[in-house]
């Protein structure tokens, strides 16, 4: 996983949450089947006004805060058939 995505938000009213949907799979021959996807999320951003960082964190701590405010989510392990 790499590179950054880049959302425009509504310039008008209240923004009452976010979400986040990512997917992803193992790359073939890694030796690593079982890596966490909230691992690989480095940095997850909030800017407003072009540059002023409102709000950032990486994957584990947007999980801690899933868990905390018991936000649900579905993690599945993808396990490869053989």
């Amino acid at each position: 996983m790499a590179g950054l995505e880049t959302i425009d938000l509504p310039n008008k009213g209240f923004l009452s949450g976010i979400e986040l949907r990512v997917w992803g799979v193992p790359g073939a021959g890694t030796g690593n089947p079982d890596v966490w996807l909230h691992d690989q999320l480095t940095r997850i951003e909030l800017i407003v006004n072009g540059s002023q960082v409102v709000k950032q964190l990486d994957g584990r701590q947007l999980l801690a805060d899933m868990l905390y405010k018991k936000t649900p989510h579905r993690q599945e392990a993808c396990i490869p058939r053989r």
